[in-house]
């Protein structure tokens, strides 16, 4: 019934879905190559499955009329026009991956709010709209709920062929079944359960004695401590006379959550029940929390002070300024209407992401503007810089310069590309890596992204010198710690399958950055042993870490190689 339901109401979405479902079971079954065309279809699928869902809520409101008819007519077209963009366009070239993913996702969070909220701008209070999304979001878990148990059945059911009947299916019998009943299932199932009618526009608040409990009783106390924390730290620091932790920022962020999950989750309580203690937390705890926002205000400063612009602090100071703004709202409004909160979340991450002024483009035009501004400052006039200049010009420079250059190259090169700071330091045709001119004991906190070095050989024999009789593949060394500071270091290696065979390669980071992206043949590299032979044939230099004052910080990884290979021996194994 509700899968017939789905096609006589949604019959737009329900076409979306069940193209999609057909689509990907194409790409399971055929496999095709255009990895870029694939996405561009799915893109185009899903995102019309939510748009063509949003706009026929909407159009529900009303009588349908010709307006109707030209706002979906241009929805779809400026969705057909965005997929065949991004099908076009080459992420990672230009530096603008990184731009064009935060303006699809801040643009497809706003879609999907209109779906929850778009229909109810008429309401004298948000009630209506707190049930239907209440209702919705509870259809979505359910239907992912039922579509994942039937999988799994169907699974075990396909696994069992084998060990019945002797019949092994293979990864497309699952895959497919998957789309089909996780996926085209749900969608059918979750679209023939959103409320329709007087169900829609429910005006009668939630009566519910559990999901009030769970806010008075857990979430409330639990937002107490984070503030009885918070204020503690707050007093401890005014009387050390210190600067804020920046990590308290965190702390903030998750009271801020906490509060608007108490607003949302006692909104419909307090219309039911009246009380005035849930009143009194609605609009008082807002204000509580706003003087410990100045801490979060403060750790924003002294990071913009200290170490300049980034996509993450600008998007971090926005989020603190939106902190201040829901807070002062809710207190004036007495959070008689609470909707406007994830609504202005949505506009102002749209407004900071999809211009074509944003965030990531003015962090990465002031960036790009002060390396080249300092870059001025010491004499250079000859951009952009080959690897050899730019070791001759940090050399020259003080510590405290070469910190805030390559870090700030860095930077660019690691979240935009390479092409990005090709005007200021070519990457070609060796490529230059900006962390070995970064001090570990300065005072600035370096977040490196190291170019990412990777070679790999397309060859089709090897020649075996004479005396040499056994030939070993896969000899192999794993995330090898590297210290940038040298250039030569030796690297251990052993066969995968055999622990008897072992040596040690000397490995130069300099021919590492040569070879990277131009690597066409087997490279022999020196091993320690003498007497036999390695041929370097694919490796990868990755890594990165964090540094504040002097300090690494934890959970992020240092650089590290893997190299793979084939060593030849005359018989006898070294074995170090």
């Amino acid at each position: 019934m509700a899968v017939r339901t789905c096609f006589l109401r949604f019959p737009a979405p329900a076409a979306f879905a069940t193209a999609l479902a057909a689509y990907a079971i194409f790409v399971i079954l055929a496999e095709p190559k255009a990895d870029q065309l694939a996405g561009a279809i799915v893109y185009f699928l899903s995102v019309g499955f939510v748009l063509s869902l949003s706009l026929k809520l909407w159009s529900e409101e009303h009588q349908w009329t010709r307006k109707d008819w030209v706002v979906h007519a241009i929805s779809y077209a400026i969705l057909l026009a965005d997929a065949i963009y991004l099908y076009h366009i080459n992420f990672g070239q230009g530096g603008h991956g990184y731009e064009t993913f935060l303006m699809h996702a801040s643009a497809i969070l706003a879609l999907m709010l209109t779906v929850f909220f778009l229909s109810f701008n008429r309401e004298h209070n948000d009630i209506p709209s707190w049930t239907f999304a209440f209702s919705v979001i509870s259809s979505i878990v359910i239907c992912v709920f039922i579509g994942m148990v039937l999988w799994g059945g169907l699974s075990l059911l396909l696994s069992s062929m084998k060990w019945l009947f002797g019949v092994s299916l293979g990864w497309k019998w699952y895959a497919v079944t998957g789309a089909l009943v996780a996926g085209y299932l749900p969608a059918l199932l979750f679209l023939g359960r959103i409320p329709n009618g007087d169900e829609k526009h429910d005006r009668e608040p939630l009566r519910s004695g559990f999901l009030a409990g769970v806010f008075r009783y857990l979430f409330l106390p639990l937002e107490a401590l984070y503030i009885i924390v918070l204020f503690i730290y707050a007093v401890q620091i005014l009387a050390r006379w210190e600067l804020p932790n920046g990590q308290v920022s965190w702390l903030v962020i998750a009271s801020m959550v906490g509060l608007v999950a108490i607003e949302f989750g006692l909104y419909p309580t307090r219309h039911a029940e009246n009380r005035p203690f849930d009143h009194a937390v609605a609009r008082w705890l807002p204000l509580i929390l706003t003087p410990l926002l100045l801490l979060m205000t403060v750790g924003i400063v002294r990071r913009f002070s200290d170490y300049g612009i980034t996509i993450a602090r600008l998007y971090l100071g926005t989020l603190n300024a939106w902190f201040y703004a829901v807070c002062l709202g809710i207190f004036i409004s007495r959070a008689r209407r609470i909707h406007w909160i994830p609504i202005s979340f949505a506009a102002l991450f749209l407004l900071t992401s999809a211009l074509p002024i944003n965030y990531t483009s003015l962090t990465r035009n002031v960036l790009f503007k002060q390396v080249e501004h300092a870059l001025k400052q010491a004499k250079v006039t000859d951009l952009p810089l080959n690897a050899s200049r730019y070791d001759a010009l940090m050399k020259a420079l003080p510590q405290e310069e070469q910190n805030r250059i390559s870090s700030k190259l860095s930077y660019l090169e690691s979240t935009f590309n390479s092409e990005t700071i090709e005007p200021l330091a070519t990457q070609k045709p060796e490529l230059i890596l900006f962390r070995q001119y970064i001090s570990e004991a300065g005072d600035s906190i370096v977040l490196d992204n190291m170019n990412n070095l990777y070679g790999a050989a397309n060859f089709n024999h090897l020649h075996i010198p004479e005396g040499y009789t056994e030939l070993y593949e896969d000899v192999v060394c794993h995330e090898y710690l590297v210290d940038l500071s040298q250039d030569t270091f030796e690297v251990p290696v052993k066969q995968a399958n055999n622990e008897s065979v072992t040596d040690t390669v000397f490995v130069s980071l300099k021919a590492l950055k040569a070879l990277s992206q131009r690597m066409n043949d087997l490279v022999p590299l020196p091993t320690k042993s003498s007497t036999n032979l390695f041929y370097l044939q694919q490796f990868n230099l990755y890594g990165g870490a964090v540094y504040d004052n002097g300090k690494r910080v934890s959970g992020v990884s240092e650089p590290k190689l893997n190299i793979t290979g084939y060593m030849l021996t005359k018989g006898l194994q070294i074995n170090e």
